[in-house]
């Protein structure tokens, strides 16, 4: 894929797509901005936040890892998930990974489970569903994500907790 400003994260999760260790794998999804902004709940996104099962997590990780450059990210007070990669590509957007995701507040840990039976696929990417983006932004204590998300479910019936 061809560094430049103008990829966005959406294209970058095409061309991930396309990766031969992507491509043959369905436990992995997009979420974060990128979902919101492809549920038309926000304009842009920053980032792209990809979440897979922990047994796929070798193998989508030495993908990312033989393409792109990993970001060293300092340990988190809070998040403290079984695996978690961050990538850079040459535009500057960066990808994390995340698997077995975990977050301690006040001395207990909540766990959270990946389920890839939830995915939609949509333009030939694997999509998270709102109501597991929701979940896990109620867990980072992510109110305003969480809220938009309330809402787009509240909005299509979409049962949440």
């Amino acid at each position: 894929m061809q560094g430049n400003s103008a990829v966005t994260p959406k294209a970058l999760a095409q061309w991930l797509a396309e990766l031969p260790e992507f491509a043959s794998s369905s436990s992995w999804g997009i979420g974060g901005s990128c979902l919101l902004q492809h549920l038309g709940l926000v304009s842009e996104c920053r980032d792209l936040d990809l979440v897979c099962t922990e047994a796929a997590y070798a193998q989508l990780f030495t993908a990312l890892n033989k393409q792109l450059p990993r970001v060293n990210v300092p340990a988190h007070p809070s998040y403290c998930s079984h695996y978690f990669a961050r990538f850079q590509h040459e535009s500057g957007l960066e990808i994390d990974l995340m698997a077995g995701i975990a977050v301690q507040y006040s001395g207990k840990v909540t766990t959270w489970q990946f389920e890839p039976a939830l995915i939609h696929r949509d333009e030939q990417l694997p999509w998270m569903s709102p109501r597991q983006w929701l979940e896990l932004y109620q867990l980072f204590q992510r109110p305003s994500s969480a809220a938009l998300l309330q809402a787009y479910c509240h909005s299509r019936g979409i049962t949440v907790d």
